[in-house]
């Protein structure tokens, strides 16, 4: 996910076990790859709904106020219109490798 804008290359993983890698205005989730299944990704305003293990507490920066959330070569994919600005965002995911299931707040 990342501001629509973003060019902003996204820092290598730190470990081979890290689920999410972070920029200011980008990050990426380590997802079950598509060859092995699907993966849904739901976003949510309140943590109401969500379920899993949290992998990832923190904030992105939004210069155009819009979020896109999408696979990795950006075939599917939603923008959101945030504001500009820093938004908290948290992630949850339902295995701590290869999730299938992962929840956003934002």
């Amino acid at each position: 996910m990342a501001d629509v804008e973003s060019t902003e290359p996204i820092p290598a993983w730190a470990t081979a076990e890290d689920q999410v890698t972070a920029a200011k205005t980008a990050l990426v989730v380590r997802v079950l790859h598509a060859d092995d299944g699907e993966t849904s990704v739901r976003i949510w305003d309140t943590d109401a709904e969500v379920s899993g293990v949290q992998i990832f507490t923190g904030s992105i920066e939004l210069p155009s106020g819009v979020i896109r959330v999408s696979d990795a070569h950006r075939e599917q994919k939603t923008e959101l219109n945030l504001g500009v600005g820093r938004h908290d965002i948290t992630v949850f995911a339902d295995a701590n490798t290869e999730a299938s299931v992962i929840d956003l707040i934002v």
